[in-house]
Parts: C-alpha cells; structure tokens; sequence
C-alpha cells in the first residue's frame, strides 16, 4: 500500500490526502465504495420471535414488594 499524500489546493480549502479526496470524489458521484457492503434498507419479511424473558419489574413496583416486606416484620434493608 502506498502512503497518501496530502495534495496542494487553494487556501479556502483544506489539504486532503488523495485517498479521501478519492472517497469523497465517489460519494459525491453516487459511486460504490470499494470495500463497503451495500445492505439494503428495507425490514425482515419474517414475523417476529415470541419473548421468552419475563418482564423486569419498574423501579415502584421493586420498591412496594421491599415495602410490603417491611412492613410485614421482615428486616429493613
């Protein structure tokens, strides 16, 4: 592989190497990116797999089990 070197522009724009001016060169042209895969922007066709954990219980609901505990003789946390 070959180093990149910065090319020279103008002041109003910034050195870039080629191999960036390169990517964005094909960006801008609606060009493939050598080594990027296309994946196509469309959902799964497949229905959805069943849920098989159960559900966590919310922050007030932990907090009336620990109360309900408490307040039936059990230690305190």
């Amino acid at each position: 592989m070959t180093p990149s070197v910065p090319t020279t522009v103008g002041p109003d724009k910034a050195p870039y190497p080629t191999s960036f001016a390169h990517i964005v060169e094909l960006i801008t042209t609606g060009q493939p990116i050598p080594g990027i895969r296309e994946i196509p922007n469309k959902l799964s066709e497949e229905k959805p797999s069943e849920s098989v954990q159960s559900k966590r219980k919310k922050p007030w609901e932990t907090q009336a089990i620990v109360a309900g505990a408490a307040s039936a003789g059990g230690e305190t946390l």
